[in-house]
């Protein structure tokens, strides 16, 4: 258990005779989908944020021609000279990621179109937490839809911008049990950004964040809960 997350690991015996940690993907990422963070001066090493923690050695290297039985797609668009951007790619791997979780939410309400991803997100939980339909004859072309999982761990349904309102703190309301934030959720986002030094004092969203850390605003441990139609409080 890391900083509340579990993950498997396995001891590895290197040639000058010492062992290494060396832990196994997070469930539910099948393709590495970190995102590149800052150094981490306690160990004089850059790390890589990923599922809410520090990781070290991501598989996002390239092969050369004797390592071919490992070759990624990442290597194949190299070989074949095709325009690669790093974050456009990884933002398509995320959404490989959860496409079996999220298919049925992949789809435009309106025209039945394929949601495309809209961008690497703040160093959150999911690298693409965002989606839009980009067919221009739609109603909804280029509307944005936020798609996660509720915080709850006894429900995790996935929260649908189009299905659910905010509560007062703006975090979209899960429609199966009510569930918005937590204190413990705002600590850590705020974390999140502190540790990749991604902190911006002139972002209203980050100002707004802070101040819910301080005034400890969280929804879960004060017991209250809002309708997901409504954004109205519910009463115990």
């Amino acid at each position: 258990m890391i900083e509340d997350n579990s993950y498997s690991f396995r001891w590895v015996k290197y040639e000058d005779n010492y062992f290494k940690i060396k832990y196994d993907k997070p469930k539910g990422i099948t393709f590495c989908d970190a995102v590149k963070s800052q150094m981490d001066l306690s160990v004089n090493k850059e790390f890589n944020w990923c599922c809410n923690s520090k990781c070290y050695e991501p598989f996002q290297s390239d092969h050369n021609h004797l390592e071919w039985r490992k070759y990624t797609l990442r290597d194949f668009i190299k070989i074949l000279k095709l325009p690669f951007n790093e974050d456009l790619f990884y933002r398509f791997v995320s959404v490989i990621n959860r496409a079996n979780r999220l298919m049925k939410k992949l789809v435009c309400l309106s025209c039945n179109h394929l949601l495309r991803d809209v961008k690497t997100s703040e160093f959150a939980f999911y690298r693409v937490t965002t989606f839009h339909c980009t067919n221009s004859d739609c109603a909804k072309y280029h509307d944005i839809v936020y798609l996660t999982h509720c915080f709850n761990w006894k429900c995790l349904n996935i929260v649908d911008s189009r299905i659910s309102t905010t509560c007062p703190n703006g975090w979209y309301i899960c429609d199966a049990c009510n569930s918005c934030c937590s204190q413990d959720k705002l600590d850590k986002r705020f974390s999140n950004l502190l540790i990749n030094k991604s902190f911006d004092p002139n972002n209203q969203r980050h100002i707004k964040l802070k101040m819910q850390v301080d005034g400890r605003y969280g929804h879960f441990e004060r017991g209250e809960k809002f309708d997901f139609a409504t954004g109205i409080q519910i009463e115990s």
